[in-house]
């Protein structure tokens, strides 16, 4: 008995691997209809116009059958030449990041006045040569390789290595001597260049934050990092002097006494430790008769227990007005308004022809100290230029809270009165020293407002 088969259905292809009979198989590779991909004689390279999902081009062998990536004579080579350097002991190898002119760096920055930040590199790069104190003399140039981060190697860049000293500013604001051990003279390098590696490998600490970057040293002093663009810096101290030729100004201590606007003696001899330059001499020759502290310093006292202080900037900030006072200054001042900040006891004093000038001078403190935060709190006492209409609808416009002190206690506002006391005893001193006539009291508490915010201050 017969039976009927099936019908075969699978392609038959000729010598050439062409598909025989039908033109409905399409070559994946080339496009072409008539054979399959894998039978497909055609080499595509990569950057070919076809549309073939299977394209593979390797740039070393020129062939179609693999991948750059795959590539058995590639992956050859990078392993022998990394047995070779492996093999020469005498080779030193060091890794920097690609530097150039960045223009990220403002304009009136100098290049050679900052270190770069990198977390990628081995090795401090100096490129001024006079910075270094000592070099290594077993270094060999031609034996040194320095690697850049686009995978280019070449030696005989760093001509030197040894150890260099730099000026950098701590966050104190104080000139600190940086020894960058190990460093690489390179002068064709763009830029002097700063290795987190290499601190972080004797014992410093490097802190990057979105809001703020810095360095602490293992001894604690700490050093800022400013970022320009989307690089970081240190900023070096740029003098043709070394440091140790920097100018000093060396004074007795009854000299510096009568500079500082004859300053309390504690205070002298605690400013030397944090100003750059200043040198006290006979220290031990206190002089106790300042005739002039004496004539301005006269006071009655009065103690009572301190309130507790603003733990912000401008968090509560004390005003008094002073005045009339006599005689009239040349250019027709008769009073004068100060400003102290409580937390930091910086004072600010403007000068009034009348005390309606006690609305303009208030929008101009605000306005000089907008850049250190918004004032939360002014206390003052309850004389009519503070309690009008004007000045408190100036405050709510500001949205500042006003206090005021208790009638006839003049004590509860005693920041603002003892800050008056301390600027017209040194501006008093100071026109009896210079000799002066009284008609210059306002320069001489302007002299002594600069001064006073420049003395030691613990807070």
């Amino acid at each position: 008995m017969k039976t009927a088969s099936s019908p075969d259905t699978r392609p038959k292809f000729n010598q050439n691997g062409n598909v025989r009979g039908t033109n409905e198989f399409k070559c994946f590779k080339c496009g072409k209809q008539g054979h399959y991909a894998r039978n497909c004689n055609v080499r595509i390279k990569p950057d070919s116009n076809s549309s073939s999902i299977g394209n593979r081009w390797c740039s070393t062998c020129r062939s179609s059958t693999h991948n750059d990536s795959n590539c058995r004579r590639k992956n050859k080579a990078r392993k022998d030449k990394i047995s070779q350097v492996a093999d020469n002991p005498d080779e030193e190898s060091t890794f920097s990041f690609k530097a150039s002119e960045s223009r990220d760096i403002p304009v009136n920055v100098d290049p050679r006045s900052v270190l770069l930040v990198d977390c990628g590199a081995t090795s401090h790069i100096v490129t001024d040569e006079s910075k270094f104190e000592s070099f290594d003399e077993s270094f060999r140039p031609e034996n040194h390789f320095v690697e850049l981060a686009d995978g280019s190697r070449s030696n005989r860049i760093a001509l030197k290595r040894g150890d260099a000293n730099v000026r950098i500013m701590d966050a104190d604001g104080r000139c600190v001597i940086a020894k960058l051990e190990n460093a690489l003279y390179i002068p064709t390098f763009p830029q002097n260049l700063f290795s987190v590696q290499a601190a972080t490998a004797k014992g410093s600490t490097v802190i990057f934050h979105p809001k703020y970057a810095e360095i602490i040293h293992k001894d604690g002093v700490r050093f800022s990092i400013e970022k320009y663009g989307r690089l970081y810096y240190l900023h070096m101290y740029e003098n043709s002097k070394p440091l140790s030729d920097s100018v000093n100004y060396a004074c007795d201590l009854k000299s510096w006494h009568e500079i500082l606007g004859h300053c309390n003696y504690d205070d002298v001899l605690s400013l030397e430790s944090v100003v750059n330059g200043m040198k006290v001499t006979n220290v031990n020759d206190k002089v106790s008769d300042c005739n002039t502290c004496f004539l301005g310093k006269m006071t009655q006292g009065r103690n009572r227990e301190p309130d507790a202080r603003s733990d912000i900037p401008l968090g509560l900030v004390h005003t008094d007005l002073a005045g009339p006072i006599e005689p009239v200054s040349k250019e027709g001042f008769k009073y004068a308004m100060a400003f102290t900040d409580d937390f930091s006891g910086a004072v600010f004093v403007y000068f009034l022809k009348s005390k309606r000038d006690v609305i303009s001078a208030t929008e101009k403190f605000l306005a000089d100290s907008a850049p250190f935060g918004n004032v939360k709190r002014i206390r003052s006492d309850n004389g009519t230029e503070f309690t009008s209409y004007e000045f408190e609808k100036l405050l709510r416009k500001n949205k500042i809270r006003h206090e005021t002190s208790a009638p006839y206690s003049p004590h509860q506002n005693g920041t603002a009165e003892r800050n008056w006391r301390t600027l017209f005893e040194m501006g008093r001193c100071l026109l009896l020293q210079s000799e002066l006539g009284k008609d210059m009291w306002p320069y001489a508490v302007l002299a002594a407002t600069y001064i006073r915010n420049r003395c030691f201050n613990r807070r």
